[in-house]
């Protein structure tokens, strides 16, 4: 098969991306579920998939494993201003999440033990303490990294406060940090042995309340409890009215 330039690629891409804004809203939906379904029929057969893997492998060899295209700020910023404050359906499914890391993981082996320690920049140990300095200041600002919701990691969560008032978010700490109002100074203080440098007594106590837990716990969270669904009634309000 010829080989395409870059140059080439460039032009059909950009004619392709022409064709596509001049579609109708319609048929973009028709040419986007037709292509859905070929790619499932296609992946769903264990030898496409592997030679479909070992196709993109080779082409990356043959290009002495440089990337295709060259990422410019104008399509960083893009990519990013697309995806912020999106969260992803399986980011929320730890057995998902944990195959995603396995694969990433036997990726990366692959690909160092190919290029080796003197081939790949990511072995320099500057290259490694820059990339560390700009992860830590990319995750100030990322919604999926970063001190927000929609932090990857977060998790839902249905509490009740001593008052009774219910309350339902994701991400317990984002939480804590932006309704200290309902804690006392002690609850906002450190635990004995914090596990995130923002961690409360708050945050462990109200932590052991989900039912994600093993051993879940109910009191000792000075009046909060765990809601088992929406407008559920306060059992204490309940025992209350039940004794008079």
């Amino acid at each position: 098969m010829k080989e395409v330039s870059l140059e080439e690629r460039q032009r059909r891409s950009e004619a392709l991306r022409q064709r596509w804004a001049n579609m109708s809203v319609e048929e973009r939906a028709r040419r986007s579920e037709i292509a859905r379904e070929s790619a499932l029929r296609q992946m769903a057969d264990p030898a496409a998939r592997a030679l479909s893997a070992a196709t993109a492998k080779a082409t990356w060899k043959k290009r002495g494993y440089k990337p295709l295209a060259e990422m410019t700020p104008e399509i960083r910023e893009k990519i990013r201003a697309k995806l912020k404050g999106t969260r992803r359906a399986y980011m929320s499914d730890p057995e998902k999440m944990a195959e995603i890391a396995q694969k990433h993981s036997d990726t990366n082996k692959r690909r160092f033990a190919t290029l080796g320690p003197k081939n790949h920049e990511l072995f320099r140990p500057e290259v490694r303490e820059r990339a560390m300095i700009n992860s830590n200041e990319e995750r100030k600002t990322s919604p999926l990294r970063g001190k927000f919701e929609t932090n990857q990691a977060a998790e839902e969560w249905h509490l009740r406060d001593p008052r009774g008032h219910e309350y339902h978010f994701d991400n317990l700490r984002h939480f804590i940090r932006t309704h200290r109002h309902l804690f006392t100074a002690q609850q906002l203080s450190p635990p004995t042995n914090p596990v995130d440098a923002d961690d409360t007594k708050a945050y462990a106590c109200l932590a052991r309340l989900s039912p994600r837990n093993t051993h879940p716990g109910t009191t000792g969270c000075g009046g909060w409890s765990w809601v088992r669904y929406v407008g559920e009634p306060d059992p204490r309000l309940i025992s209350t009215t039940l004794l008079t």
